[in-house]
């Protein structure tokens, strides 16, 4: 079957499907339960910006364990689009093939993929690549502390030891970086909650936020039209929501302020988004950063509890995010929660100005309440 490869080792003794299936970063997937379930969660993959070959690896990887493999060339297609030099990219074409192969065709391009593969073995960037990807699978697929601590651990690797000994890996320092963020704010996120007060320490709430706030400084220093300085200030807005913010306020206060300090941007919120909205237009197919802009959206609004008017601008723009161009049935059921509570919070806005003398006096003598601004927050709340 390997003709061409006579006298090679590693496929003389019958290892090719070892190659593709078995790496020390290679994506594995032996949970059914969670295969089923990501499989379902997989989302549409319209954008070409960097950083989407992982997860477009993740997908196609998920799709050649459901035997869909007609999606998992289109992700694969897709990764290529971006990043021809993918390790994992080049290990789910393996894994198509081992499942498809059944003319000499598919067996030659087995062939030429295995040795592809190889090739990238043998480059330092790649295998970088390969083990920075593979932290954010394990943090993102399993989602348990000792998951993410795994992946801490490869991520500071890269960081520290791994990238300084490699050349030309300015880009991989971003990516990684970039990756590192999400997972460190999204175990804040995650943070369980016990009767109101978090089961973290003090200690590990601080040192979670000073890394995540290491990885937003060094990403602001890139271009104000690069990809990366957009990502750096929609996860400086998520890093402030409130799920975050109640239980980690003293070190999100003097973390931010070195942000500020160092970096000399602001970190206040609605001049962040204001800010964020400008890339819009340079991303117009990247509907899942339109979900995130919409949501963080709906949240400012939430917080205009003097301001009508204000409010009613914050709800619009979450309203046009979460629907603007938007075709894709995917991310419109994304969306759905962001649209439902935008349309409600107008519509009691504008039910309230078309009834406020009827409703005041309503809720003046049910509450015995005085003074018209206490009045319109009770209506909208």
């Amino acid at each position: 079957m390997f003709s061409s490869f006579t006298g090679h080792e590693q496929f003389c003794d019958g290892n090719i499907h070892d190659l593709f299936t078995h790496d020390d970063y290679a994506f594995h997937f032996d949970n059914d339960e969670a295969i089923e379930k990501a499989y379902v969660h997989i989302e549409p993959r319209l954008e070409r910006i960097p950083g989407f070959v992982c997860h477009a690896n993740i997908d196609a990887m998920t799709c050649i364990k459901k035997d869909d493999h007609v999606r998992a060339i289109k992700l694969i297609e897709e990764a290529f689009a971006i990043d021809p030099d993918n390790i994992h990219t080049w290990m789910n074409v393996g894994a198509v093939l081992l499942d498809l192969a059944e003319s000499d065709t598919q067996q030659r391009a087995l062939e030429e993929a295995a040795l592809k593969l190889l090739n990238l073995k043998a480059s330092k960037s790649a295998l970088i690549t390969a083990k920075m990807e593979y932290a954010y699978w394990l943090a993102e697929t399993g989602r348990r502390d000792e998951h993410r601590k795994e992946c801490c651990i490869l991520m500071e690797q890269c960081l520290q030891t791994d990238i300084p000994e490699a050349d030309g890996t300015n880009n991989l320092e971003l990516n990684c970086r970039t990756l590192y963020m999400k997972v460190i704010i999204r175990w804040l996120k995650d943070m369980k909650m016990q009767n109101h007060k978090p089961s973290k320490s003090r200690l590990w709430r601080q040192e979670k936020v000073q890394r995540a706030v290491d990885q937003l400084i060094y990403l602001s220093h890139e271009s104000i039209s690069d990809f990366y300085h957009r990502e750096m200030l929609i996860w400086l807005i998520e890093i402030q929501r409130k799920k975050i913010w109640d239980h980690c306020e003293e070190a999100l206060n003097d973390e931010l302020c070195r942000f500020r300090e160092t970096t000399g941007r602001t970190t206040d919120v609605e001049d962040c988004i204001q800010q964020v909205i400008q890339y819009v237009d340079a991303y117009p197919d990247d509907y899942r950063f339109k979900v995130r802009l919409a949501y963080n959206c709906l949240e400012v609004a939430y917080k205009q509890e003097h301001d009508i008017n204000k409010r009613k601008m914050w709800l619009a723009k979450a309203l046009k995010y979460s629907t603007e161009g938007n075709t894709e049935e995917g991310w419109i059921f994304m969306s759905a929660s962001t649209i439902a509570a935008a349309q409600l919070h107008i519509w009691a806005i504008g039910y309230y100005d078309r009834h406020k003398e009827f409703l005041d006096r309503l809720i003046i003598r049910r509450y015995n309440i005085r003074g018209e601004g206490e009045v319109q927050l009770l209506i909208i709340m």
